[in-house]
């Protein structure tokens, strides 16, 4: 299935786009973006995801895989 191949074998990455006031341009903070290295358009992986039932996968691997790199991290550096 082309979502774990863009999940399992890290076929993603995000940008950050900044979020500004614009009657006074105060950057309120960041959205983060996820984008495929597989498709171009991300409408496309979302809709994909949504019709097999991953959408809660998609929004949630990116975390869970950043947590676990943390954790690998840590032990090293505990150890």
């Amino acid at each position: 299935m082309i979502l774990n191949t863009i999940l399992d074998k890290d076929q993603y990455y995000h940008v950050f786009q900044p979020l500004y006031f614009l009657p006074d341009w105060k950057k309120l903070g960041n959205e983060i973006l996820l984008r495929s290295k597989l498709i171009a358009n991300p409408e496309d992986v979302f809709s994909f995801a949504k019709k097999t039932g991953n959408l809660y996968e998609l929004d949630t691997y990116p975390y869970l895989a950043l947590f676990q790199r943390l954790r690998s991290a840590l032990k090293e550096l505990v150890i």
